[in-house]
């Protein structure tokens, strides 16, 4: 039962990532419009507007790394990968302390939940029910 919920916890997981990934792969132009992504250009790139591939580099790390969660491709690797993702995008994206925001204040909040579900996958791994799961399963016969 617990690897049927820990596949259930992958899939609500990796929801909103896919869900936002796609329409930034599909409209990449629309990530130099976000506030976090002026936030993140005033400081590295004097204020200039985000190039396109950038736009594609976050829908894909959205999405692929979506995917490869709810498969559970590299689960722990990737799991620690979006905790350091999403470190930064946290951190530079929704500084409600700087800006008095509400709506950054709970995407500050909603983002710290999601950083300790993948800490915790990061630590326990996917399970039975992923490619990690099968891979491990194989080694063992």
């Amino acid at each position: 039962m617990s690897h049927i919920l820990n596949f259930i916890s992958r899939v609500c997981m990796s929801a909103v990532f896919i869900a936002y990934g796609i329409p930034k792969l599909l409209h990449p132009e629309m990530v130099a419009n976000l506030g976090a992504t002026k936030r993140l250009m005033a400081v590295v790139a004097s204020g200039s507007p985000a190039p396109t591939w950038f736009g594609y580099l976050i829908g894909g790390i959205e999405v692929l790394g979506g995917i490869a969660i709810i498969l559970g491709i590299k689960t722990r690797f990737v799991a620690s990968l979006f905790v350091i993702y999403l470190i930064l995008v946290t951190y530079v994206g929704h500084p409600f302390w700087a800006t008095g925001d509400a709506g950054d204040k709970s995407n500050f909040y909603k983002n710290l939940a999601i950083i300790g579900a993948f800490l915790m996958l990061a630590l326990q791994g996917a399970g039975d029910h992923s490619v990690d799961g099968r891979m491990s399963a194989s080694r063992e016969v």
